[in-house]
Protein backbone atom coordinates (compact mmCIF):
# COMPACT_ATOMS: atom_id res chain seq x y z
CA UNK A 1 0.00 0.00 0.00
CA UNK A 2 1.30 3.39 -1.09
CA UNK A 3 2.06 5.96 1.75
CA UNK A 4 0.40 9.11 1.58
CA UNK A 5 3.34 11.45 1.34
CA UNK A 6 2.34 15.47 3.17
CA UNK A 7 4.00 18.43 1.73
CA UNK A 8 5.75 20.45 4.29
CA UNK A 9 3.77 23.70 5.10
CA UNK A 10 6.76 26.46 4.01
CA UNK A 11 7.43 28.80 5.93
CA UNK A 12 5.48 31.78 4.42
CA UNK A 13 2.07 29.50 5.27
CA UNK A 14 3.29 29.22 8.82
CA UNK A 15 3.38 32.67 9.42
CA UNK A 16 0.53 33.50 7.63
CA UNK A 17 -1.36 30.54 9.48
CA UNK A 18 0.63 31.73 13.03
CA UNK A 19 -0.12 35.58 12.55
CA UNK A 20 -4.32 34.09 11.93
CA UNK A 21 -3.50 32.62 15.29
CA UNK A 22 -2.76 35.49 17.47
CA UNK A 23 -5.17 38.14 15.14
CA UNK A 24 -7.98 35.84 15.97
CA UNK A 25 -6.72 35.41 19.65
CA UNK A 26 -6.41 39.36 20.41
CA UNK A 27 -10.00 39.33 19.04
CA UNK A 28 -11.54 37.13 21.28
CA UNK A 29 -9.67 38.93 23.98
CA UNK A 30 -11.18 41.90 23.23
CA UNK A 31 -14.07 40.44 22.93
CA UNK A 32 -14.55 38.56 26.12
CA UNK A 33 -12.55 41.11 28.44
CA UNK A 34 -15.18 43.15 29.18
CA UNK A 35 -17.78 40.93 29.84
CA UNK A 36 -15.28 39.22 31.92
CA UNK A 37 -14.52 42.54 33.84
CA UNK A 38 -18.14 43.46 34.07
CA UNK A 39 -18.72 39.96 35.57
CA UNK A 40 -15.81 40.57 38.16
CA UNK A 41 -17.73 44.03 39.04
CA UNK A 42 -21.05 42.24 39.91
CA UNK A 43 -19.37 39.55 42.07
CA UNK A 44 -17.24 41.96 44.27
CA UNK A 45 -18.39 44.06 46.92
CA UNK A 46 -19.34 47.71 45.58
CA UNK A 47 -17.59 49.52 48.38
CA UNK A 48 -13.98 47.29 47.64
CA UNK A 49 -14.14 47.50 43.95
CA UNK A 50 -14.32 51.95 44.52
CA UNK A 51 -11.06 51.38 45.84
CA UNK A 52 -9.24 50.26 42.94
CA UNK A 53 -7.24 47.56 41.78
CA UNK A 54 -10.03 44.98 40.99
CA UNK A 55 -9.70 43.63 37.68
CA UNK A 56 -9.54 40.47 36.41
CA UNK A 57 -10.87 38.39 39.66
CA UNK A 58 -13.01 39.23 42.68
CA UNK A 59 -11.15 40.37 45.56
CA UNK A 60 -13.92 40.44 47.81
CA UNK A 61 -16.51 37.89 46.80
CA UNK A 62 -20.05 38.38 47.22
CA UNK A 63 -23.60 37.84 46.03
CA UNK A 64 -25.32 40.74 47.41
CA UNK A 65 -25.15 42.74 44.51
CA UNK A 66 -27.61 39.64 42.94
CA UNK A 67 -29.42 39.89 45.81
CA UNK A 68 -30.34 43.50 45.66
CA UNK A 69 -31.28 43.07 41.92
CA UNK A 70 -33.24 40.16 42.32
CA UNK A 71 -35.23 41.76 45.56
CA UNK A 72 -36.85 44.61 43.60
CA UNK A 73 -40.25 43.11 42.02
CA UNK A 74 -40.13 45.82 39.50
CA UNK A 75 -37.29 43.99 37.62
CA UNK A 76 -39.42 40.09 37.06
CA UNK A 77 -42.21 42.75 35.86
CA UNK A 78 -39.58 43.81 33.33
CA UNK A 79 -38.55 40.55 32.34
CA UNK A 80 -42.01 39.29 32.13
CA UNK A 81 -42.80 42.10 29.36
CA UNK A 82 -39.77 41.52 27.60
CA UNK A 83 -40.48 37.55 27.41
CA UNK A 84 -44.35 38.45 26.45
CA UNK A 85 -42.80 40.80 23.65
CA UNK A 86 -40.38 38.05 22.53
CA UNK A 87 -43.41 35.50 22.50
CA UNK A 88 -46.19 37.22 20.55
CA UNK A 89 -43.84 39.82 17.85
CA UNK A 90 -41.21 36.72 16.69
CA UNK A 91 -43.93 34.03 16.13
CA UNK A 92 -46.03 36.83 13.79
CA UNK A 93 -43.12 38.88 12.46
CA UNK A 94 -41.62 35.27 10.58
CA UNK A 95 -45.44 34.90 9.62
CA UNK A 96 -46.07 38.42 7.80
CA UNK A 97 -42.26 38.06 6.94
CA UNK A 98 -42.15 34.93 4.83
CA UNK A 99 -45.86 35.06 3.53
CA UNK A 100 -44.77 38.02 1.89
CA UNK A 101 -42.15 36.98 0.47
CA UNK A 102 -43.48 33.52 -0.94
CA UNK A 103 -46.17 36.38 -2.63
CA UNK A 104 -43.53 38.08 -3.80
CA UNK A 105 -41.45 35.43 -5.23
CA UNK A 106 -44.08 34.58 -7.45
CA UNK A 107 -43.69 35.76 -11.23
CA UNK A 108 -47.06 35.46 -12.17
CA UNK A 109 -48.10 38.36 -9.42
CA UNK A 110 -49.58 41.36 -11.20
CA UNK A 111 -47.15 44.47 -10.47
CA UNK A 112 -44.71 42.36 -9.21
CA UNK A 113 -41.54 44.54 -9.87
CA UNK A 114 -43.24 47.35 -8.37
CA UNK A 115 -43.67 45.94 -5.11
CA UNK A 116 -40.21 44.63 -4.84
CA UNK A 117 -39.01 48.06 -6.11
CA UNK A 118 -41.41 49.67 -3.30
CA UNK A 119 -39.62 47.57 -0.66
CA UNK A 120 -35.94 48.58 -1.89
CA UNK A 121 -36.39 51.66 -1.29
CA UNK A 122 -38.39 51.73 2.09
CA UNK A 123 -35.07 49.24 3.16
CA UNK A 124 -33.06 52.42 2.33
CA UNK A 125 -35.23 55.29 3.24
CA UNK A 126 -36.32 55.84 6.66
CA UNK A 127 -39.73 58.45 6.79
CA UNK A 128 -38.12 59.82 9.89
CA UNK A 129 -38.95 59.56 13.78
CA UNK A 130 -41.16 62.61 13.76
CA UNK A 131 -43.83 60.97 11.10
CA UNK A 132 -43.67 57.47 12.86
CA UNK A 133 -44.74 59.14 16.22
CA UNK A 134 -47.03 60.83 14.92
CA UNK A 135 -48.29 57.96 13.16
CA UNK A 136 -47.89 56.15 16.60
CA UNK A 137 -50.22 58.72 18.05
CA UNK A 138 -52.94 58.70 14.96
CA UNK A 139 -52.86 54.84 15.61
CA UNK A 140 -53.30 55.04 19.62
CA UNK A 141 -50.36 52.76 20.29
CA UNK A 142 -48.20 55.40 22.35
CA UNK A 143 -48.03 54.01 25.97
CA UNK A 144 -49.85 50.84 25.07
CA UNK A 145 -48.24 47.11 24.95
CA UNK A 146 -49.16 46.95 21.31
CA UNK A 147 -46.50 49.28 20.05
CA UNK A 148 -44.04 46.52 20.81
CA UNK A 149 -46.08 44.66 18.12
CA UNK A 150 -47.87 45.91 15.47
CA UNK A 151 -45.02 48.73 13.87
CA UNK A 152 -42.23 45.89 13.79
CA UNK A 153 -44.28 42.78 11.80
CA UNK A 154 -42.64 43.77 9.11
CA UNK A 155 -39.21 43.78 7.63
CA UNK A 156 -37.94 44.89 4.44
CA UNK A 157 -34.47 43.63 4.86
CA UNK A 158 -35.59 40.70 6.19
CA UNK A 159 -38.44 40.28 3.21
CA UNK A 160 -34.95 40.65 0.79
CA UNK A 161 -33.03 37.82 3.10
CA UNK A 162 -36.00 35.44 2.31
CA UNK A 163 -36.59 36.23 -1.26
CA UNK A 164 -33.05 34.74 -1.93
CA UNK A 165 -34.16 31.01 -0.32
CA UNK A 166 -37.51 31.07 -1.88
CA UNK A 167 -35.65 31.75 -5.45
CA UNK A 168 -33.77 28.46 -4.14
CA UNK A 169 -36.66 25.77 -4.38
CA UNK A 170 -36.68 24.31 -7.72
CA UNK A 171 -40.06 26.36 -9.73
CA UNK A 172 -40.50 22.12 -10.95
CA UNK A 173 -41.27 21.23 -7.50
CA UNK A 174 -43.88 24.60 -6.73
CA UNK A 175 -45.26 23.47 -10.32
CA UNK A 176 -45.96 20.02 -9.59
CA UNK A 177 -47.82 20.64 -6.61
CA UNK A 178 -49.98 23.32 -8.30
CA UNK A 179 -51.08 20.58 -11.12
CA UNK A 180 -51.59 17.89 -7.82
CA UNK A 181 -54.27 20.23 -6.55
CA UNK A 182 -52.31 22.09 -4.29
CA UNK A 183 -53.39 25.85 -3.62
CA UNK A 184 -51.10 28.53 -2.70
CA UNK A 185 -51.65 27.99 1.13
CA UNK A 186 -50.84 24.58 1.25
CA UNK A 187 -47.75 24.77 -1.10
CA UNK A 188 -46.81 27.52 1.50
CA UNK A 189 -47.53 25.14 4.88
CA UNK A 190 -46.07 22.07 3.32
CA UNK A 191 -43.58 22.94 1.23
CA UNK A 192 -41.94 26.83 1.18
CA UNK A 193 -41.45 26.69 5.17
CA UNK A 194 -40.02 22.75 5.51
CA UNK A 195 -37.81 23.73 2.70
CA UNK A 196 -36.46 27.64 4.34
CA UNK A 197 -36.43 26.30 7.51
CA UNK A 198 -32.97 27.21 8.27
CA UNK A 199 -33.54 30.90 6.84
CA UNK A 200 -36.78 30.95 8.80
CA UNK A 201 -34.66 30.36 11.57
CA UNK A 202 -32.26 32.93 10.90
CA UNK A 203 -34.28 35.51 10.54
CA UNK A 204 -36.32 34.41 13.80
CA UNK A 205 -32.67 34.67 15.59
CA UNK A 206 -32.00 38.41 13.97
CA UNK A 207 -35.86 39.43 15.37
CA UNK A 208 -35.31 37.98 19.43
CA UNK A 209 -32.38 39.35 19.78
CA UNK A 210 -32.93 42.68 18.60
CA UNK A 211 -36.60 42.63 20.21
CA UNK A 212 -34.71 41.71 23.52
CA UNK A 213 -32.07 44.36 23.53
CA UNK A 214 -34.64 47.13 21.77
CA UNK A 215 -34.87 50.04 24.18
CA UNK A 216 -35.71 52.97 22.45
CA UNK A 217 -39.71 51.55 21.51
CA UNK A 218 -39.70 51.82 25.41
CA UNK A 219 -37.94 54.10 26.27
CA UNK A 220 -39.87 57.33 23.63
CA UNK A 221 -43.32 55.64 23.29
CA UNK A 222 -43.88 54.47 26.33
CA UNK A 223 -45.00 56.48 29.36
CA UNK A 224 -45.71 54.26 32.28
CA UNK A 225 -43.21 52.29 33.81
CA UNK A 226 -44.99 49.15 34.44
CA UNK A 227 -44.84 48.63 30.48
CA UNK A 228 -41.22 48.65 30.39
CA UNK A 229 -39.33 46.11 28.62
CA UNK A 230 -35.72 44.75 30.77
CA UNK A 231 -33.75 46.51 28.09
CA UNK A 232 -35.34 50.13 28.65
CA UNK A 233 -35.15 49.37 32.20
CA UNK A 234 -31.40 48.46 31.72
CA UNK A 235 -30.77 51.88 29.62
CA UNK A 236 -32.39 54.09 32.55
CA UNK A 237 -30.03 52.29 34.99
CA UNK A 238 -26.62 52.65 32.79
CA UNK A 239 -27.58 56.31 31.94
CA UNK A 240 -28.87 57.48 35.61
CA UNK A 241 -26.91 54.78 37.53
CA UNK A 242 -28.41 51.87 39.69
CA UNK A 243 -32.05 52.98 39.85
CA UNK A 244 -33.67 54.26 43.61
CA UNK A 245 -35.81 51.30 43.72
CA UNK A 246 -32.92 49.00 43.47
CA UNK A 247 -30.82 50.94 46.08
CA UNK A 248 -33.59 50.98 48.65
CA UNK A 249 -34.66 47.45 48.10
CA UNK A 250 -30.87 46.38 48.77
CA UNK A 251 -30.30 48.21 51.54
CA UNK A 252 -33.94 47.00 52.97
CA UNK A 253 -32.22 43.36 52.32
CA UNK A 254 -29.18 43.93 54.25
CA UNK A 255 -30.64 46.26 56.91
CA UNK A 256 -32.97 43.30 58.01
CA UNK A 257 -29.88 41.81 59.43
CA UNK A 258 -28.28 44.19 61.52
CA UNK A 259 -24.92 42.23 61.60
CA UNK A 260 -24.44 42.52 58.00
CA UNK A 261 -22.86 45.51 56.68
CA UNK A 262 -23.40 47.00 53.18
CA UNK A 263 -21.28 46.00 50.94
CA UNK A 264 -22.68 47.47 47.45
CA UNK A 265 -22.23 50.65 45.59
CA UNK A 266 -23.89 51.90 42.06
CA UNK A 267 -21.03 50.88 40.16
CA UNK A 268 -21.85 46.95 41.33
CA UNK A 269 -25.38 47.05 41.31
CA UNK A 270 -25.04 48.57 37.72
CA UNK A 271 -22.82 45.46 37.00
CA UNK A 272 -25.23 42.94 38.34
CA UNK A 273 -28.01 44.69 35.94
CA UNK A 274 -26.20 44.18 33.05
CA UNK A 275 -25.47 40.81 33.65
CA UNK A 276 -28.83 39.57 34.36
CA UNK A 277 -30.14 41.81 31.61
CA UNK A 278 -28.10 39.61 28.74
CA UNK A 279 -27.58 36.35 30.29
CA UNK A 280 -30.68 34.60 28.57
CA UNK A 281 -30.15 35.76 25.19
CA UNK A 282 -26.61 34.99 25.87
CA UNK A 283 -27.16 31.22 26.65
CA UNK A 284 -29.57 30.83 24.08
CA UNK A 285 -27.96 32.31 21.15
CA UNK A 286 -24.94 29.45 20.75
CA UNK A 287 -27.57 26.92 20.30
CA UNK A 288 -29.39 28.76 17.59
CA UNK A 289 -25.95 29.11 16.11
CA UNK A 290 -26.06 26.56 14.17
CA UNK A 291 -29.29 27.31 12.27
CA UNK A 292 -27.47 31.60 11.61
CA UNK A 293 -24.96 29.57 9.57
CA UNK A 294 -27.06 27.12 7.57
CA UNK A 295 -29.16 29.88 7.05
CA UNK A 296 -26.46 31.83 5.56
CA UNK A 297 -25.32 29.53 3.41
CA UNK A 298 -28.96 28.09 2.05
CA UNK A 299 -29.24 31.17 -0.12
CA UNK A 300 -26.40 30.35 -2.18
CA UNK A 301 -27.82 27.30 -3.36
CA UNK A 302 -29.38 27.84 -6.52
CA UNK A 303 -31.30 24.88 -8.88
Amino acid sequence: MARVKFRKASFGERFFRVTNYVVLLIFAVAVILPFWYITVISLNEGIDFARGGVYLWPRAFTWDNYRAVFSELSILRYFRNSILRLGILTPLHLLVTTMAGWVISRRNLPGRKFFVSMFVVAMFVNAGLIPFYLTLVELKLINRFAVYVLPWLFSCFELMVYLVAVRAIPESLIETAYLDGANDFLIYFKIVVPLTAATIATLGLFNAVWAWGDWFTGTFYIRSHEKWTIATYLQMVLQRGASHSVRSAAEAMLAADRTTRITFNEASLRAATLLVTILPITVIYPFLQKYFIHGVMVGSLKE
